[in-house]
């Protein structure tokens, strides 16, 4: 029976209808690791999404440097999410046709419906970690679309229920009696067949279900339809009315009513964008199938050429798009990733011609360019820095006001501050009418600015949507404040470590020198004493001899707790290094089977820093790899810039020196991950049984003592890779 109703629906007239090619786009962009190949197969397949893609591409959204030629460039610009998103979104669009209802259907009703809904179920789902928010906006939007696919295909019939219907139970009924399923089952097969998420069908399915039903529902986005749902059907939902409801999904009556407000604030913002003139957008009243009936096609003209124009197509598009940008900002590896995802976002939803970042660098108090050096200026801008403390400087006025301020390329205008050399430079670099300085703080903590090129006639739909920008940018700044910790907090817990067993080491020193001081003295008085023929003599002289071993050993301890650094002088790290690394070939390295190469970068400057420290440092990072490769191997040496460390500090006219590198990488065994963990810790071993475990605290103590960083990387069988990074210029650490 079932089969055949859902045969029936299928052989509907105007029913949406999905390709198979979208929804294998759709299943394919679903897995972790979609195959582009396949993906690149499939869109070619489809001239007119192929199209679609080529046009996107081509338009303003975008505004490429290049033109894009090929359905792979396009993968690559855009992403899978977005990707996935577009195939959606353009299913979606097909089934608001207004051409195909009945003209007594209020579109504006039922638009207004659908998108609260799914504002709504969106914030309850966030104010639930087990319910997805996205997946929980695309199940509003989509709750009621069985509605239209009957008022598509039988106009005169539906009209007559929605009239003859005074609530949702009774709709329900009219729709099984006439159609024998309801708007609901409809609607979830529907997604099914688009193959959405399960929880989104379902949360379809059962919308018009009853309470005590939903009260054992599995998934929690089907409570969360269902409540946000019936919360519509109220007159007042913050009432007595929608206690069942609140209760339903745990949620205290003055949380909801922040969120209503929220609803209907995002709601009116929305409608005044798309200029539709709604005079009660934003007033409250409760949602009945007889909402969805009006006297005459002239009451909804205006709407409906609005809503199902090319305008809201894209702002459709836009919203869509704008989920798949934050998908891949959470999702983002690193930094590079997380602003790679941004940037296309950006391009994409506002029209941006270019864009720029310049994250802080609080150690100096700068504001440091920050770009792909492939990319065209990516050079000039990662060379680029201005001080936080300009106070002409529009990037900064919005990164300390945390507001976004524009500036016009030929006068002071927008709300800019005064013009600034450092400002007409950046704004050089982006070759545009207008640039905005959009500002990334996270909780009062200065992340970044993003700076945003656009031309004259689009600036002022960019401040129209300062809103959406504001979100994307704080969202950047969470991502990308999270990739920072992740990469800083091991190092300065290991400092702290260091730092904490380097006091406990003075302490444990001065202790154990002091009675060996008296020990001693007490000896060499009691030898006086005694005759020197006395037979206790010699074994005085033993134990003089143990105590001044102990000394030694305790002595040995010293460099770690407080490591000899001399004054900082000019050194050429290429020759000094040859110095040793021959004697240390020929010592422990040739015997052992294993060859050192050193290679040194173009260009690479003399660096002012210690010259013994940098000595040992190398010595003890060989002495490691040695002792780890038993069968012998390679170790490399590798001397080189850290590309984009020099900076042009364009408003003070002066340049800042860069930074080096020193690898030293091995092809031996890796370190084991419970030594990783502790790996420059005092007393953690990393290669030999009987080894002290202070090689690498020393290490990291003499890095940090001539102001560097060191990290490393490793792989089981595939060897270790240490980098310290120095700054060219520095004066000795206190």
């Amino acid at each position: 029976m079932k089969k055949n109703l859902l045969e029936k629906i299928g052989h509907l007239e105007h029913l949406p209808q999905l390709s198979q090619v979208m929804l294998r786009i759709i299943d394919l962009c679903q897995q972790d690791n979609a195959d582009r190949d396949a993906l690149i197969q499939l869109i070619s397949s489809d001239p007119a999404l192929t199209a679609r893609l080529m046009q996107l591409l081509g338009s303003a959204w975008v505004n490429l440097d290049k033109e894009i030629r090929s359905v792979e460039s396009a993968i690559l610009f855009l992403g899978i999410p977005e990707i996935k998103n577009l195939a959606i979104s353009m299913a979606v669009l097909k089934v608001f046709d207004a051409e195909k209802l009945s003209c007594h259907f209020n579109l504006n009703a039922f638009w207004a419906h659908s998108f609260k809904t799914a504002l709504l179920c969106k914030k309850l789902a966030s104010c639930d970690e087990s319910a997805d928010p996205n997946e929980a906006y695309l199940a509003g939007l989509m709750h009621d679309i069985g509605k239209l696919v009957f008022m598509a295909n039988f106009p005169e019939i539906y009209d007559e229920i929605l009239k003859e219907s005074r609530c949702d139970a009774e709709l329900a009924a009219h729709e099984r009696e006439r159609f024998s399923m309801t708007h609901a089952e409809v609607g979830s097969w529907l997604c099914r067949k688009w193959q959405l998420s399960p929880m989104i069908s379902d949360a379809v399915l059962y919308v018009e279900d009853t309470q005590d039903r939903i009260a054992h529902a599995a998934y929690p986005l089907v409570k969360v339809m269902f409540a946000a749902n019936q919360l519509y059907s109220l007159a007042d939902p913050r009432g007595e009315d929608g206690t069942p409801f609140r209760e339903l999904i745990h949620i205290e009556n003055d949380r909801l009513s922040a969120l209503l407000d929220d609803v209907d604030e995002t709601y009116r913002s929305l409608v005044d964008s798309f200029g539709m003139g709604i005079s009660d957008a934003s007033s409250f009243s409760s949602f009945t199938p007889q909402s969805l009936c009006v006297e005459s096609k002239s009451d909804t003209d205006q709407i409906s050429e609005e809503l199902f124009g090319d305008a809201l197509n894209e702002k459709v598009r836009a919203y869509a798009l704008l989920y798949g940008t934050l998908e891949t900002l959470v999702n983002a590896g690193d930094i590079p990733g997380v602003l790679k995802a941004l940037e296309m976002g950006i391009k994409i939803l506002f029209g941006a011609s270019s864009i720029l970042y310049f994250l802080v660098d609080e150690e100096d108090s700068l504001l440091t360019g920050y770009a792909n050096p492939e990319k065209r200026n990516g050079r000039a801008i990662s060379s680029i820095a201005l001080s936080c403390a300009n106070p002409g400087s529009l990037l900064v006025t919005a990164l300390n006001q945390n507001e976004m301020r524009h500036r016009h390329a030929t006068e002071n205008g927008g709300n800019s501050p005064s013009k600034s050399m450092a400002d007409e430079q950046i704004h050089r670099l982006l070759g545009t009418d207008v640039m905005f300085a959009l500002p990334m703080v996270l909780h009062e903590k200065k992340v970044g600015v993003i700076v945003i090129g656009i031309d004259q006639d689009q600036a002022p739909m960019l401040i129209q949507q300062s809103g959406m920008l504001t979100i994307l940018a704080k969202l950047a700044a969470t991502a990308v404040d999270h990739h920072q910790y992740r990469t800083t907090q091991p190092v300065l817990i290991q400092k702290e470590r260091a730092g904490a067993a380097s006091d406990a080491m003075g302490k444990v020193i001065h202790e154990i020198n002091n009675p060996l001081l008296i020990i001693s003295s007490y000896l060499k008085m009691l030898s006086i004493k005694l005759p020197e023929r006395h037979p206790a003599q010699n074994e005085l002289g033993v134990i003089d001899d143990e105590i001044g071993r102990i000394g030694e050993l305790v002595k040995s301890l010293s460099p770690f707790s407080q490591p000899p650094i001399r004054e900082f002088e000019w050194i050429e790290l290429g020759t000094l290094f040859n110095g040793f690394i021959e004697m240390i070939k020929q010592s422990i390295l040739t015997p052992k089977g294993i060859e050192v190469k050193m290679a040194v970068g173009p260009h690479f400057p003399k660096i002012k820093s210690d010259g013994n420290a940098l000595k040992q440092i190398v010595i003890n990072l060989m002495k490691n790899a040695a002792e780890a490769m038993t069968s012998g191997g390679k170790i490399y040496i590798v001397l080189r810039q850290v590309p984009g460390s020099e900076k042009v500090m364009i408003d003070e006219m002066r340049k800042r020196s860069g930074a080096v590198e020193i690898v030293v990488e091995d092809t031996g065994p890796g370190i084991p991950d419970d030594i990783m963990e502790h790996l420059f810790e005092p007393y953690h071993r990393s290669t030999r049984k009987d080894g002290s475990g202070l090689g690498l605290s020393i290490v990291s103590t003499l890095v940090k003592s001539i102001n560097g960083k060191i990290t490393c990387k490793t792989r089981k069988n595939r060897g270790s890779k240490f980098v310290i990074q120095l700054p060219v210029t520095s004066s000795p650490s206190s």
